[in-house]
């Protein structure tokens, strides 16, 4: 078994705990996140291990996209009902790894990174893609944030 899998088979029993635990739904951290940048609205966002959605979603309303990104399928299915369930659609759903983004340079105005860094293999190689996926900014634009 491959890491790819092994990652899929342990997230893929646990997916529908995420969508209902309070620790990932909300709290200060998310809170924080939200009021970490000034958002104009225009914004593109990446969720990188979205998980149940619940950044993604928190996210949406603020901004003009959310691409919400994760390795397993099924944390994807929840993040597609949350949404869904909350009326956001402008959040697409992308299956991909932090340590390869499949995304351009300066793709996006704000990273996010909640509750999901501590399970890359290589950290070091998922801030370098976080580096390169970002638009340059200044402190609180939203251009080149990473939210972890």
């Amino acid at each position: 078994m491959d890491r790819f899998e092994s990652i899929q088979r342990q997230f893929s029993a646990a997916a529908t705990r995420y969508t209902t635990s309070r620790y990932h739904a909300d709290g200060p951290d998310l809170d924080a996140m939200l009021g970490a940048v000034d958002l104009r609205g225009d914004e593109r966002v990446l969720d990188i291990g979205t998980g149940a959605g619940h950044t993604a979603v928190a996210f949406a309303p603020r901004v003009a996209e959310v691409v919400a990104l994760d390795l397993t399928p099924a944390m994807l299915d929840e993040a597609r009902a949350l949404a869904s369930s909350r009326g956001v659609d402008n959040v697409r759903f992308e299956l991909g790894d932090a340590m390869a983004l499949p995304y351009p340079d300066d793709a996006f105005d704000v990273v996010t990174c909640r509750v999901c860094a501590h399970h890359f293999e290589d950290p070091a190689a998922a801030v370098r893609e976080v580096a390169r996926v970002l638009r340059p900014g200044q402190p609180r634009t939203a251009g080149g944030t990473l939210l972890l």
